[in-house]
């Protein structure tokens, strides 16, 4: 696309953008708001969602920046402008936070814990989002990094479940939740009691379970039950 085409198109962009289309597009970064990854994950869905191709994207980019990144991008090559490849990478580089940046940070997947009034679902959530930025973080580990953080009593509670995936150990945080473990003081009465009702209720899914299948017939009843009915004849009696 020639220059003056994309020069046209970005001015007409705004103009012909459906009301959706507007609601969506990203918020202008200014170097360090909004958090850069976010919003180069946001504007990478809205030049999917518009269907641009690369000319439109590299032509877009610099709209979306401001102050200190746009002096940024006025300083690239043009060789570093001409290909959005080179162009993220570049930004990334530049603004991102560097894999030391991470494990140091107090928000980063090593240090962060839940928050007071923070529900566990959103916890486990923001911890498997950090754990995608990090490379080398498997499942084992991960597993490991989020119980350590939970509230005390819930981590008690998940680690008696002796979860083996992430989705056993978010099924016991938010039983814990729902029934109240979470609130119990550690080795308070509450704790104490709620752990009697959950093996009470255990043992009747059991006890249950075991009257279903004794009151099923069983193989002699079932072959029993299959036998022919016995024919009985007469003999003739002699004239």
């Amino acid at each position: 696309m020639r220059d003056h085409d994309l020069g046209g198109w970005c001015r007409n962009a705004a103009a012909t953008a459906a009301p959706g289309a507007r609601s969506v597009r990203p918020n202008v970064f200014d170097g360090a708001s909004p958090d850069p990854e976010n919003w180069l994950n946001h504007f990478s869905r809205y030049v999917t969602y518009r269907r641009l191709n690369e000319d439109e994207q590299l032509a877009l980019f610099p709209l979306f920046l401001k102050s200190t990144a746009l002096n940024w991008y006025d300083n690239l090559g043009d060789s570093t402008r001409t290909e959005m490849r080179s162009l993220l990478a570049e930004f990334k580089a530049y603004f991102c936070p560097s894999e030391l940046d991470r494990v140091f940070d107090p928000e980063s997947l090593y240090s962060c814990v839940q928050r007071p009034q923070e529900k566990a679902r959103d916890y486990i959530a923001y911890m498997q989002k950090l754990a995608r930025r990090l490379p080398g973080i498997d499942e084992r580990m991960l597993r490991c990094i989020v119980v350590r953080g939970l509230h005390p009593q819930l981590k008690a509670f998940v680690l008696q479940q002796q979860p083996t995936s992430m989705g056993q150990i978010l099924n016991a945080a938010r039983f814990a939740e729902t029934t109240g473990i979470a609130g119990a003081g550690a080795g308070g009465g509450d704790w104490s009691e709620l752990m009697e009702v959950r093996q009470l209720a255990t043992r009747v899914n059991r006890l249950t379970t075991n009257v279903v299948q004794s009151r099923s017939s069983t193989p002699e009843r079932r072959a029993a039950s299959c036998t022919p009915p016995r024919q009985v004849t007469f003999a003739r009696s002699p004239d």
